[in-house]
């Protein structure tokens, strides 16, 4: 089995997506053949010629799934040369949210929702000629009209929504501590290998995140809608401090590294209960163990109510933080934004 992952263009930030799919894929299959493609370098159709896929996956955000779309339409008409049918998926945000794009496209299928325990499923199922219709979170042209319903959900814009999704990825339901560990380490080598990022890596940077999910409502964020899909369930799913900090000595040890960029929608809640017993607990191990600067994002609310998260990510390292404000206008943050917090927050917190 040849699988390609391919992405429209190298960002900034990491491909987690697809390096996470990646390591999955070589975890559960580990005779298969794994390979990174970047559609801009205009070298595709040459390397897929010659790598001779089996499968391509994409994953994508609003607005980028134009160029996916495109993509999988050039990618079949390579089946010809290559002497075989070539399987097309494409998952991420955009999936989940308007899975009517599957419709006319040249996609084979698309992942929807957390696609963790999925796709391993789906490449096994794929490998022996099974079925794979009655995968969960994978929608096909022959499920289609069994699995996607109209939407009944408060935003107006998302008119369609998958009825065969699973519950979230999570391997502690009780305590929601380490409900991430049982996942692979991102595909580091395959990322930076196949792509040119860290030449327009001046800085050393990586990026890890340690937690899904975010419990707030901002209107414009795709969390408001994904919490609404998995209604009932829980929001933020974690990985162990301990296994956080595990991948990062393994990318420090096997790649210069000199500063972390914590992505997680929000770093820390609180520095009280749990979540505070967490933050202590990173504030320990981080310097012992990793020793580097690193930034966060967190909300002005949290840390005006509790200035304790500044002082426990002080003692941890953190070197620059977002606090985002949105608007000056308290009536738009708001009202209609949703963000739920005073000028006297942010005013305070930046302080």
């Amino acid at each position: 089995m040849k699988i390609a992952f391919v992405m429209y263009n190298i960002l900034s930030t990491e491909r987690m997506s697809l390096m996470l799919l990646s390591a999955l894929a070589k975890q559960h299959f580990p005779r298969a053949e794994v390979d990174m493609f970047v559609y801009s370098n205009g070298r595709l159709k040459e390397e897929l010629l010659e790598f001779k896929p089996d499968i391509v996956a994409f994953s994508a955000t609003t607005g980028e799934h134009i160029y996916y779309l495109q993509m999988a339409k050039e990618i079949k008409l390579l089946e010809k040369q290559i002497g075989k049918k070539i399987f097309c998926i494409m998952g991420g945000p955009h999936c989940t949210f308007a899975p009517e794009i599957l419709k006319d496209s040249a996609l084979d299928a698309i992942g929807v929702g957390e696609c963790d325990d999925a796709w391993p499923e789906l490449l096994g199922a794929l490998e022996t000629g099974k079925n794979i219709d009655d995968v969960q979170n994978i929608v096909t042209h022959q499920n289609f009209n069994k699995v996607i319903k109209p939407a009944a959900l408060k935003e107006n814009y998302v008119k369609f929504q998958a009825v065969n999704m699973r519950p979230r990825t999570c391997r502690d339901p009780i305590n929601h501590e380490h409900c991430l560990d049982y996942l692979p380490f991102l595909d580091w080598d395959l990322f930076l290998r196949k792509t040119d990022f860290d030449k327009m890596n001046s800085i050393q940077k990586r990026t890890i995140m340690t937690r899904r999910g975010c419990p707030f409502t901002c209107t414009y964020c795709f969390n408001r809608v994904f919490n609404a899909v998995y209604d009932g369930e829980r929001t933020v799913h974690n990985y162990s401090v301990d296994r956080v900090i595990a991948e990062c000595e393994y990318v420090g040890q096997n790649w210069p590294t000199r500063f972390w960029k914590v992505y997680d929608d929000v770093a820390f809640f609180s520095a009280k209960g749990k979540e505070g017993e967490r933050l202590q607990e990173f504030a320990e191990k981080w310097p012992k163990k990793i020793n580097l600067p690193f930034f966060v994002l967190t909300r002005a609310d949290l840390v005006a109510k509790e200035p304790d998260i500044l002082r426990y990510l002080k003692k941890a390292g953190c070197a620059s933080l977002t606090m985002s404000i949105e608007c000056g206008n308290e009536f738009v943050r708001n009202r209609i934004l949703e963000r739920k917090m005073s000028d006297k927050d942010i005013l305070t917190s930046h302080r």
